[in-house]
């Protein structure tokens, strides 16, 4: 009976199957872990001392993109500000050319010359005109205060003559004309003065647009250059990740050594 429980006392003693099988799972997984992770049997060789390598900040990247965006929005504007330059240019120059052209006595006689309807009355029967021999009776005819001022060829009768009478003197007619002409001249410099008005008002929108979107872009690239110093600052404060990794090969060999 003593050798019975004595021998039963060994057999206990003794490992299991299912015990030596965990124990070899086991021993196979350190194994894996140490090929996995380089963990040599070896003694412990302290890592090399681990220099932080200097961190040059640049903030040109932010002066790049500003510079960028403002090329961009010159090209935008410049074609619509150029030609509402040359606009101006040429409404300022014919402006002041209307300005210099007085009326003189050569554009008054032009006008006397060319709109005889305004100025002098026609006898021409309709546009059938008067014989030649005819002439000096109408001459002799006139009311008291007319007076003969030139003979034109009939419209529809070029053989014969239509008579050109007034009841001014010359001077008289001059001046009708040179009031005319000033008058014209003054509404055609107002509305030039007025077309240049319209083009300056415009071109100052234009520039007033371009400048709103400059100031835009300075106070947008402001705040990111703010966050890129906030972001690299941080990026001091903390470790680098060459110098974490080293770390955290260093505490596994470490949790290793004293499973062991």
């Amino acid at each position: 009976m003593a050798i019975r429980d004595e021998n039963e006392m060994i057999i206990e003693s003794r490992p299991s199957a299912l015990d030596i099988h965990e124990l070899t799972l086991r021993e196979s997984f350190d194994r894996a872990w140490r090929e996995s992770h380089e963990v040599n049997k070896g003694p412990y060789i302290p890592p090399e001392p681990f220099e932080i390598p200097r961190v040059e900040i640049d903030f040109s990247m932010n002066e790049e993109c500003e510079l960028d965006l403002k090329l961009k929005l010159q090209r935008k504007y410049f074609k619509d500000l150029r030609d509402s330059q040359k606009a101006m240019n040429r409404v300022y120059e014919k402006l002041q050319s209307k300005l210099e052209n007085e009326v003189d006595e050569m554009a008054i006689l032009m006008e006397l010359q060319t709109n005889t309807y305004d100025y002098y009355t026609r006898l021409d029967r309709d546009g059938w005109g008067y014989d030649h021999s005819e002439i000096g009776k109408v001459i002799a005819d006139l009311p008291e205060g007319q007076r003969l001022i030139r003979t034109e060829r009939a419209v529809r009768a070029p053989h014969k003559l239509t008579l050109i009478i007034s009841d001014k003197s010359q001077a008289e007619l001059e001046e009708m004309a040179r009031k005319r002409l000033m008058k014209v001249r003054e509404t055609e410099i107002n509305l030039v003065k007025s077309t240049l008005a319209n083009l300056i008002r415009d071109h100052q929108k234009i520039a007033k647009e371009y400048k709103q979107e400059l100031a835009q872009i300075g106070s947008l690239i402001r705040p990111l250059t703010r966050l890129n110093r906030e972001q690299e600052i941080l990026k001091l404060s903390s470790l680098p990740p060459d110098l974490m990794t080293l770390l955290i090969l260093q505490n596994n060999r470490d949790s290793h050594e004293l499973a062991a």
